[in-house]
């Protein structure tokens, strides 16, 4: 606060980002991917032993039993599995941060679709909107992590994106 404008900032990360916090060296050798039976012998069971306070939620059976061979020196965990492993299984990974379960589903399965239409027909019976004039944004500064600016591409030259539409 510099008496003329007040700037609160905050970094957030999803609880995944622990994932990228840990390294994993894997001799070369062919891995069984999940196993419940015996999980430690297994990829996803060497990856809940480095993370102890995630587990395993739900596996597609297609993916029980099924073996890659892998080599890796120093990867980062969550590459290793957002890369490596979805593409080596042909897998999906999700990370439900609620429960911290990580579920992996088979990419080659049947998924249902269910579409999903919204408009003021058949779904919203009653809207009120209301404007609030005393706490217009007109400008809005964007900062970004390790240097990532948008001036480059903004034809003012700066960091901010200036919107005078209400005046106007």
């Amino acid at each position: 606060d510099d008496g003329v404008k007040k700037i609160k900032s905050c970094q957030a990360y999803s609880l995944e980002y622990e994932f990228t916090l840990k390294t994993i060296t894997l001799d070369k050798a062919t891995y069984n991917f999940w196993n419940p039976a015996m999980p430690n012998e297994t990829i996803l069971g060497i990856i809940l032993e480095m993370m102890p306070s995630w587990k395993v939620g739900h596996v597609d059976s297609s993916l029980i039993g099924k073996y890659r061979t892998f080599d890796v020196a120093d990867d980062n965990v969550y590459n290793f599995i957002k890369g490596t492993l979805q593409n080596s299984y042909n897998c999906i990974f999700d990370f439900d941060t609620f429960n911290r379960e990580i579920n992996v589903i088979d990419a080659s399965a049947n998924f249902a679709i269910n579409p999903i239409f919204l408009s003021n027909k058949n779904l919203i019976k009653e809207i009120t909107v209301t404007e609030n004039t005393e706490n217009i944004v007109t400008r809005l500064d964007i900062n970004g992590a390790d240097g990532v600016s948008i001036r480059d591409v903004n034809p003012s030259g700066t960091n901010s994106i200036i919107n005078l539409d209400y005046f106007m």
